[in-house]
């Protein structure tokens, strides 16, 4: 009876050594996603406070979980403008288009960066 007992103690320390590590390098990704936004194909005024200048375009994508729509693209191919409009959700004040300019040539980084970034109400 006691040798049965011992069996299964050391059978669930084993179980927990096992599952420990998976259980912690599953809630990052979790907590990733749930700070990461809320999945919608708007945006929301906390994801727009959460993108700053000097941010890649796929960057901004995943702060906003959507690729926007490019609008108006401007210059040659060393000094060429972007600029790509978001749907703002519900409850965004009342802008309802914002706009981001991205370039790439104020910075020394390659690729388009974040430039400025505008809000409308139409």
């Amino acid at each position: 009876m006691l040798k049965r007992i011992r069996t299964i103690i050391l059978g669930l320390v084993a179980v927990i050594a096992v599952s420990a590590p998976v259980a912690l390098t599953a809630a990052p990704a979790q907590a990733a996603t749930y700070e990461g936004g809320d999945h919608r194909s708007c945006v929301t005024q906390r994801e727009w406070q959460g993108v700053f200048r000097g941010m890649t375009r796929a960057d901004v994508t995943d702060v906003f979980d959507t690729r926007g729509y490019l609008v108006a693209s401007y210059g040659g191919p060393n000094n060429r403008d972007l600029y790509v409009q978001y749907r703002s959700c519900p409850g965004f004040s009342d802008y309802r288009s914002l706009e981001i300019n991205f370039d790439n040539y104020w910075h020394s980084a390659p690729g388009f960066r974040l430039y400025s970034k505008d809000r409308y109400r139409w």
